[in-house]
């Protein structure tokens, strides 16, 4: 407020931060106001987790005087595009094996009741827990092994 009255509205206004200061204390007022409410009890408590969150953005204020941190951001922006690119290949690297997993092992191995492999599923027969056997279940047992998690 002080800067407000200082600068006066029109100055004030021509410094994107000091909006982006205002949107921040509107934001924490209105998280004062929920908590005093009791919002919590009744299920709202992510409201003021995600307003405690946008706090954190006040960083990117440090960006205009440390140009050691403005270069530094500068080059994570920079970097985005090829890791789109690589994302881009690494989903349809993905997606490739995903149908080729389901096409060769969907519905082929199942489990008695002793653990034993069977080869038909019959009435007690169940899956491995990851298996190939419908879409969601082969993406997960892809992406587990993508990651390297119970690649055995």
């Amino acid at each position: 407020m002080i800067k407000f009255i200082g600068l006066g509205p029109k100055n004030y206004a021509r410094d994107k931060f000091n909006l982006f200061d205002a949107l921040l204390v509107i934001l924490s007022l209105i998280e004062m106001i929920l908590e005093k409410m009791n919002f919590r009890r009744i299920g709202l408590g992510n409201v003021l987790i995600t307003f405690r969150g946008i706090r954190l953005l006040r960083v990117f204020k440090l960006a205009r005087n440390w140009t050691s941190f403005r270069l530094l951001l500068n080059k994570i922006i920079d970097s985005f595009g090829e890791i789109f690119t690589f994302s881009i290949f690494l989903s349809i690297f993905v997606i490739v094996f995903v149908i080729l997993g389901l096409e060769f092992f969907a519905n082929k191995v199942y489990f008695d009741a002793n653990g034993n492999v069977i080869n038909q599923k019959e009435q007690n027969a169940y899956s491995p827990q990851i298996n190939m056997d419908n879409l969601l279940n082969a993406f997960i047992a892809v992406f587990n092994n993508l990651i390297g998690s119970g690649w055995n």
